[in-house]
């Protein structure tokens, strides 16, 4: 049941980046939007993948706890407020390098796609209407 939750929060955080991607790659008006509305700091952090999926990871972490509260086996006795904490962050940057990993792949289907339909294509004389 852990890994099940782990591989559906990651493609879940992993999906929701690469919609925000596209979004932002696609619509000036929103770029423009976010680079202007937002201060610089939060506004980089929303533009940036690896940062924005990074924090939509903590988001899904703080409202559902994907590992079950999982921790590793400890050589040493701990209070369980540490454990609690470290529970959290361990879920955190688990579900974020899961959704990293993913998101990677995604693009680069993304990126594949977009260079087999429209670079070979045209090399060829084919054209794509949409």
């Amino acid at each position: 049941m852990i890994w099940s939750n782990f591989f559906m929060t990651s493609i879940v955080v992993a999906g929701t980046a690469v919609l925000w991607r596209s979004l932002l790659n696609n619509s000036a008006w929103l770029r423009n939007a976010v680079k202007n509305i937002l201060p610089g700091k939060i506004a980089k952090a929303v533009t940036c993948g690896l940062c924005f999926t990074y924090w939509l990871a903590l988001f899904a972490v703080i409202i559902s706890d994907p590992l079950r509260g999982w921790v590793p086996p400890w050589r040493f006795a701990m209070a369980v407020e540490l454990e609690s904490l470290l529970s959290f962050m361990t879920s955190w940057m688990a579900i974020g390098f899961g959704a990293v990993a993913l998101r990677f792949v995604y693009v680069v289907i993304q990126e594949s796609v977009n260079y087999f339909t429209h670079t070979l294509n045209a090399s060829h004389g084919k054209t794509h209407e949409h």
